[in-house]
């Protein structure tokens, strides 16, 4: 259990120098960063030592998938934004392989020329492909990795950026668990002759499990090349078997003071959970995924 913790601490300084190694600024490619299942939402995305299946955020977290899952999160995002991603896992090759496919719509925006004429409207659209792998390497230690691809459309010009994700995770106990995973390490996104880098990312957390299952509490530390280090809280609490309430606070929120809430309704094999992200002045966003299990 020594060995599996400190080489756990291992890969994570060493992930944490690469992040802190790479020039800061703004980085493109922000579609990335926006989550995927509304139950980590709701928590503040404090979820990289959570175990969710399908709608992991650590690709480590799938490792524990015993059959089939399935899910679909449609989000109303800020300034008539809509963001959907369907995610599919299975056991196989002596793991779990998941494929996702995520997609980003801007509807139409106004295009003007150099000296401010309108050109008429255009199209604006992101989209991503990824597939990644689990698997089990001790009782208590479980490392995933991940490949995706990523499409940038603007009017008729486009970009394409490819990337790996890569994480751990290890059951201290029954009731504790920490994880750490790198995001979005690849090529950079280049439209004509402009280039940006990926919003490459670092995160460590912990997760505790404690009233019998009824309470989860997570807290995470995440440091991208494009920010400071920032902190990230989550607790669920199950009602009853059916009902969850949630409720957590992300500081990457610049807009609004980072707070979120949401609930979770389980019915045998499938699960709805719903997620409510203010950011200030900007707006509301409302996350609803359904899943299979």
């Amino acid at each position: 259990m020594n060995k599996m913790l400190i080489g756990l601490v291992g890969m994570g300084l060493l992930w944490g120098a690469v992040v802190e190694a790479a020039e800061k600024g703004s980085a493109g490619g922000q579609m990335l960063k926006i989550g995927v299942g509304a139950r980590p939402a709701a928590m503040g995305e404090a979820f990289c030592a959570v175990d969710d299946g399908v709608n992991s955020i650590n690709p480590a977290g799938l490792a524990q998938v015993r059959k089939m899952q399935f899910s679909i999160t449609h989000q109303e995002w800020i300034d008539d934004l809509r963001h959907v991603s369907i995610s599919s896992v299975y056991p196989l090759l002596d793991g779990v392989i998941g494929a996702n496919i995520a997609y980003l719509t801007m509807g139409k925006l106004n295009g003007r020329d150099a000296v401010g004429n309108e050109t008429g409207s255009f199209a604006a659209c992101d989209m991503i492909v990824g597939v990644t792998y689990a698997k089990t390497v001790r009782k208590q230690l479980a490392i995933g990795l991940g490949l995706k691809v990523l499409q940038q459309r603007i009017a008729t010009e486009q970009a394409i950026a490819i990337m790996t994700d890569m994480g751990a995770r290890l059951q201290l106990n029954k009731s504790l668990s920490i994880g750490a995973a790198i995001q979005n390490l690849g090529t950079k996104v280049k439209f004509v002759t402009e280039s940006d880098r990926l919003p490459l990312s670092f995160t460590i957390g912990g997760a505790y499990n404690t009233l019998g299952d009824k309470l989860l509490v997570a807290v995470d530390v995440n440091k991208a090349v494009d920010s400071n280090f920032k902190v990230n809280l989550g607790a669920e609490y199950w009602v009853t078997n059916m009902l969850a309430i949630r409720g957590g606070y992300n500081s990457s929120i610049d807009a609004g003071d980072g707070f979120s809430a949401g609930a979770g309704l389980r019915i045998k094999n499938c699960q709805i959970d719903y997620a409510l992200v203010p950011y200030g002045d900007l707006g509301k966003t409302h996350r609803i995924s359904f899943s299979f299990r």
